[in-house]
This record gives C-alpha cells, structure tokens and sequence, in this order.
C-alpha cells in the first residue's frame, strides 16, 4: 500500500530543501495519530505539521489523527492535511510568509 508520504517524498523534501526549510519524518511506534511530517522555516521561526494523504482517493484523516490534530491546534501549532507536495508547499507558503 502507498501512503501520501511516500507518493510526495520527494518533491516535498526538494521544495522545502529550496526554500531553506527543515523538514523531519516522525515516527512514533507506540502512539498511533501523528502527523507524516514536522517542517520547520528559521527565517520565520514558524513550524507546521503536515499530514498527507494520496490524492485522488478517498483517504481521510483517522479518528486519532484528528484527534492529534486538534490536540496540537489548541497548543497553537499549525498542522494541515495535505493531498499533493504543491498543495502542502502552497500552505506552508503561507503559514511561513504570514
């Protein structure tokens, strides 16, 4: 099975890359909900969580990764779901640049 992670790996890692973003996969074994993605700008000293979900399919967020989702929005930490690398560059455009 392809997940949206691995579908936009790529290009998600070179646009941010270009941008002078960081971005870290995360992983967490033993906690199910997290986000695919934790990208970073130092210019803006802003961060943002990036769930992403193959395009074109009828792939949702789970129970508990709106759960953490949330849980994070209230902790004033943006976080998005993404269904395409120039759709998750787009928003973090604009997360970034506000």
């Amino acid at each position: 099975r392809v997940t949206g992670v691995q579908t936009c790996a790529l290009p998600i890692l070179d646009g941010c890359t270009r941008r002078g973003w960081k971005i870290r996969k995360l992983m967490s074994p033993n906690v199910r909900g997290w986000p695919d993605l934790f990208v970073m700008d130092p210019k803006s000293k802003r961060c943002a969580f990036v769930e992403m979900k193959v395009k074109n399919r009828s792939a949702q967020p789970s129970r508990a990764q709106l759960a953490t989702h949330q849980m994070l929005r209230d902790c004033g930490l943006n976080v998005f779901v993404a269904w395409s690398s120039t759709e998750a560059l787009q928003i973090l455009e604009e997360i970034f640049n506000a």
